[in-house]
């Protein structure tokens, strides 16, 4: 059960976390004039350091190893490695789409991709909802819709966004548990050290 000021704390870093993501969006107007796949590729480099010393900071490269030897098979890899270039798309495309005037589509598709995961997890997943999270969705859609028919039509780059989205987002919480299973192991492995250390301590002083 959260307190308040978890619940406060989570949704100052939910807003600061969004606001920030959206900065990161003009990033490749910066950038000018080095094209929208080099912006990308910059920022692919950035996170790639930016997550290697994070993990090393922070020592949780052998989280990533437990998690590496559960994958037995061809089939387990093949999912491991599926999500990399639709998250490399999804990258390429968000800081493409500004410098190549298609921002406000790519924007739209950002609007459309959490009724697309609603309506995944309803119909998909037959996750139950109530009332109000309906009248919700109703009232997005209904701007969405009003968008969509100001704009004319659904653009490419929208449909790119929003539809690129639910397979990956699948795939990734697929292995945050995979993960957190193998943490979860490793400490289940201390633990059961520890208690065989206790043991035999205990087996040695009934013996003296």
């Amino acid at each position: 059960m959260l307190t308040t000021n978890q619940t406060s704390q989570g949704a100052i870093t939910a807003v600061a976390a969004n606001f920030l993501y959206s900065l990161l969006f003009l990033f490749g107007l910066l950038l000018q004039p080095l094209s929208g796949t080099q912006v990308a590729s910059w920022r692919v480099l950035t996170m790639f350091f930016g997550l290697v010393l994070l993990v090393g900071v922070l020592k949780q490269w052998q989280h990533i190893f437990d998690y590496l030897k559960t994958l037995k098979n061809a089939k387990e890899w093949f999912l491991f490695i599926l999500p990399t270039p639709i998250l490399g798309a999804q990258i390429w495309m968000f800081m493409w789409a500004p410098v190549n005037g298609l921002g406000l589509e790519v924007t739209l598709g950002y609007f459309l991709y959490p009724m697309i995961m609603i309506v995944v997890g309803r119909f998909l997943y037959n996750e139950d909802m109530s009332l109000l999270q309906w009248a919700a969705i109703i009232c997005a859609g209904l701007g969405i819709a009003y968008d969509i028919f100001e704009y004319g039509a659904i653009s490419w780059a929208t449909l790119f966004v929003c539809l690129g989205y639910p397979p990956r987002r699948r795939l990734k919480n697929r292995h945050i548990k995979g993960v957190l299973i193998a943490h979860r192991f490793r400490q289940i492995k201390k633990y059961q050290q520890k208690i065989d250390k206790m043991t035999r301590k205990i087996e040695a002083l009934h013996v003296e």
